[in-house]
């Protein structure tokens, strides 16, 4: 139809076909890259392991992580520092650390009433403060992430 109304020979047919494939062709080569679901799909990760670098958890990261260990003491820094070096050189996995800082030392309200009618007022056994530094692995979507079992067995 297209032939008879253009006055087209069977030639143009194919040239006209063939450009319409290629430019086809060229539009899925341009197309945007696999969503970040694919990217767990790559067997060879690259994972940064410096170990100049500190990798500090991030809001951005997670929302679900394994804890692999936690460190308290003077060596907790250097202890936990390594580790994440460890998981990250030999097992490809993206390891962080966490700090947090427990206060002991200050009182706190406990449950009930004071004999004067006010919060009970009640202070901790131990009268310190440290801090705690936790290694986390992973950045995992979900709970019920394949990925995160598979990661969990490693570490175990």
């Amino acid at each position: 139809m297209l032939r008879a109304s253009l006055g087209l020979g069977r030639w143009w047919v194919a040239a006209l076909t063939c450009i319409i494939v290629a430019l086809g062709c060229v539009a899925i080569a341009h197309a945007a890259p696999p969503p970040p679901a694919w990217a767990k799909l790559v067997p060879f990760r690259k994972i940064d392991a410096d170990p100049r670098k500190s990798y500090e958890l991030d809001e951005k990261l997670g929302p679900w992580m394994i804890m692999a260990a936690s460190f308290v003491g003077p060596t907790a820094e250097q202890q936990s520092h390594d580790l994440v070096i460890e998981l990250r050189k030999q097992f490809r996995l993206e390891a962080y650390t966490f700090r947090h800082t427990y206060d002991f030392s200050k009182p706190t309200d406990g449950l009930g009433y004071s004999r004067y009618g006010g919060p009970r007022r009640m202070r901790y056994l131990s009268n310190q403060k440290f801090d705690e530094i936790a290694v986390l692995v992973g950045n995992f979507a979900s709970i019920d992430d394949l990925e995160m079992e598979k990661t969990l067995e490693a570490i175990k």
